[in-house]
């Protein structure tokens, strides 16, 4: 198993959701073959995937809970990541899920954005003083 680095957004706010503006997770591999979550649980919409690396492979995303199944039963949508920078991938654009939303990353240096609605909250990146 690899590594896969994540960056949620915005971090300082809700989004704008009356601008069209989505919660996104950009999502780097550090290795191939690596599975992810984007939201641990909790129903919501795919509305993006987004290339941000030019990768000859493919990522998948799967209507899952944290740890739960990942396979063809389970499996949203498939998207390429040859695509050109900043190109929208795999048509996902509305796409419902219920239980989560898990990505698996098929090569290393492979490099996404995904945006999304819903889900259950993730962990802000910000830490308080007590």
């Amino acid at each position: 198993m690899g590594t896969i680095t994540k960056i949620y957004g915005p971090q300082d706010r809700n989004p704008d959701y009356a601008r069209g503006e989505r919660r996104w997770c950009t999502l780097r591999n550090a290795s191939s073959q690596t599975t992810g979550s984007i939201v641990d649980r909790g129903a919501g919409t795919l509305w993006a995937v987004i290339s941000n690396e030019v990768v000859a492979s493919v990522v998948g995303l799967f209507d899952a809970v944290a740890g739960g199944t990942v396979d063809n039963t389970t499996q949203v949508v498939e998207a390429g990541t040859e695509s050109p920078r900043g190109d929208k991938i795999g048509g996902a654009a509305g796409i419902p899920f219920d239980d989560g939303l898990q990505i698996i990353m098929y090569a290393d240096g492979q490099d996404v954005t995904v945006l999304f609605s819903g889900g259950a909250s993730t962990v802000s990146a910000k830490t308080f003083p007590s």
